[in-house]
């Protein structure tokens, strides 16, 4: 990995701010989060690959167990597996699209289908979350995807911007377990920002890429 590449991901993990973080989210604290996800755009952006090892290591930071599906492995039903410590048996399911493309809920469908085949495993045991820079605006078929799988297959996909998973970190928040109940937004209800003001605290609404854009 060149060493400007490695510096992104190193400065991913580190940052001037105090180790206590106020359960107010601060402005400073919001900029700092924002000079991070420069790391996933423009010139010298991290690759894809990079960019889910860096998710796959929030979530370990987040005392998660996570792991990735091996690059060209196409027998792997999903890109990267997620389980937490909760008394009863959840499996986080991850799909990584920066640009929030609607196919994203249709791979992470297909992996659940297949995993659900293959494994003889009940589908809800499985939390599927499709990882985002920024939410799609208002008028992408994303949502309407979204809320047409809760209706009829009774799956609700929840949708992550990469900044909620950078703050989460920053306050050792428990996401996985929140993102059971909260993290969904489909064509009537497009923004995640209560929710996340919920669990991570007053300021957090501003997050970026944490609501459709117009």
């Amino acid at each position: 990995m060149a060493v400007e590449k490695f510096r992104k991901l190193r400065d991913c993990f580190a940052s001037e701010l105090p180790e206590e973080i106020p359960e107010q989210v601060e402005s400073a604290e919001l900029s700092w989060i924002d000079e991070v996800l420069s790391s996933f755009t423009g010139s010298g952006a991290l690759t894809p690959k990079e960019i889910r090892l860096l998710v796959r290591n929030y979530l370990v930071v987040l005392d998660g167990v996570a792991s990735l599906a091996t690059t060209g492995d196409n027998s792997a039903w999903a890109e990267l597996v997620a389980m937490a410590k909760m008394e009863h048996e959840q499996v986080f399911v991850f799909e990584i699209d920066i640009n929030a493309s609607p196919d994203a809920c249709r791979r992470i469908l297909a992996g659940l289908a297949i995993s659900g085949n293959r494994y003889s495993m009940d589908l809800q045991v499985f939390t599927p979350i499709v990882v985002m820079l920024a939410q799609p605006n208002r008028r992408s078929e994303y949502y309407t995807i979204v809320a047409d799988v809760a209706r009829y297959l009774g799956i609700k996909i929840k949708t992550l911007p990469i900044s909620a998973i950078v703050l989460a970190s920053r306050k050792k928040a428990d996401l996985l377990s929140n993102l059971q109940s909260g993290g969904y937004v489909d064509s009537l209800h497009m923004s995640n920002c209560e929710w996340l003001s919920s669990f991570l605290g007053p300021g957090s609404e501003k997050l970026s890429g944490t609501r459709p854009a117009k």
